[in-house]
């Protein structure tokens, strides 16, 4: 069995790796959708809810799915995790930004079954946005 700090290194090193796969390539996205990804990028992002440097990675990936595979994260339970992931972290600028883009993407998408933005807001995600707008503006120089 591997350490959580093996895990740990194993998950940021992927998670790179697939960002970077898929940086102007929609094909690699694809395979990503195709091979139960999203779920798996959601399921991590819960798992290491705490890990700054993996969640950085991780909340870039899922901002890069959610342009193209917005439905797929909603069906993964992305916005319960999205949501977690802003009140935990809102004070660290680049994941509090991908989950800004995140739920920006989110709120674009039409889906079949779900009103994505009623559910953004039933959990909380619109009082987390004005948060992270005040807690960046204490931040300027």
């Amino acid at each position: 069995p591997t350490s959580r700090g093996q895990r740990q290194k194993l998950v940021l090193r992927a998670a790179t790796a697939l960002y970077h796969l898929t940086r102007f390539h929609d094909d690699n996205l694809m395979h990503i959708v195709r091979h139960k990804g999203c779920e798996a990028v959601v399921a991590a992002t819960r798992e290491f809810e705490k890990d700054v440097a993996v969640l950085q990675m991780l909340s870039l990936l899922l901002l890069r799915l959610s342009g193209r595979h917005a439905s797929e994260l909603l069906e993964a339970g992305v916005i319960d995790v999205a949501t977690q992931l802003m009140a935990d972290q809102i004070s660290v600028e680049s994941v509090c930004s991908n989950c800004c883009g995140l739920m920006w993407n989110l709120s674009m998408m039409r889906h079949k079954t779900m009103d994505v933005r009623v559910e953004i807001g039933r959990k909380n995600g619109i009082t987390l946005l004005l948060q992270s707008i005040q807690e960046h503006l204490n931040h300027t120089e």
